[in-house]
């Protein structure tokens, strides 16, 4: 399963990163979001930490650039 997982978000993070010259990245509430009980396993299965992490690099290997939006700022 796991590797199921990595496998979706290298192919995920490289489409997006091959394909748009600017990313934005939303900084979303997880740990609100993992009190809901019928989402808390889908999203703690989700990695988004590691889909941010992968974007940043791709983003910057690819000469694009990657954001926050504006009036956020990362926690």
């Amino acid at each position: 399963m796991a590797n199921l997982r990595t496998g979706a978000i290298h192919e995920l993070t490289t489409g997006i990163a091959r394909e748009y010259g600017t990313v934005v990245v939303e900084d979303l509430n997880v740990s609100g979001m993992l009190q809901n009980r019928r989402l808390a396993r889908s999203i703690a299965d989700a990695g988004f930490g590691e889909i941010r992490r992968q974007l940043t690099y791709r983003t910057a290997w690819n000469g694009g650039g990657w954001s926050w939006p504006t009036g956020g700022s990362p926690r």
